[in-house]
């Protein structure tokens, strides 16, 4: 990834506080991807993203994703294809059947918000 967090944008972005990390990119995907933990591999998967981008979701969605471990894809939880530039949008995702998938053996789940950005 390009973009790596600080310890302190990764305190930020854990709370609900209108607090972004940037990312720049032309061209290309711009992806933000991060991991959670759980203490188990059966608990359901929930995910709540607060996004805000300078490219219009008209322009180009926004996604969310979460990887299958046991297929090896990335499957889409949610998007967005309405917000304005600039403008503060929320995700959610939950994934309630065959969890195990989805956790690693130390019971991690990855997540990516990704956008292409034609400028």
């Amino acid at each position: 990834m390009e973009t790596e967090y600080t310890a302190h944008e990764y305190l930020e972005v854990e709370q609900n506080d209108a607090q972004f990390v940037d990312q720049s990119a032309t061209n290309q995907y711009a992806i933000h991807q991060f991991r959670k933990q759980n203490t188990n591999n059966i608990d359901p998967i929930e995910i709540i993203v607060d996004i805000r981008s300078s490219i219009g979701c008209s322009a180009q969605t926004v996604y969310l994703q979460v990887l299958n471990r046991n297929s090896g894809s990335w499957e889409t939880l949610d998007s967005n294809s309405t917000a304005l530039p600039n403008q503060e949008f929320t995700l959610t995702g939950e994934v309630i059947s065959n969890v195990s998938y989805y956790y690693s053996p130390s019971y991690w789940v990855a997540f990516r918000v990704y956008q292409y950005a034609w400028r």
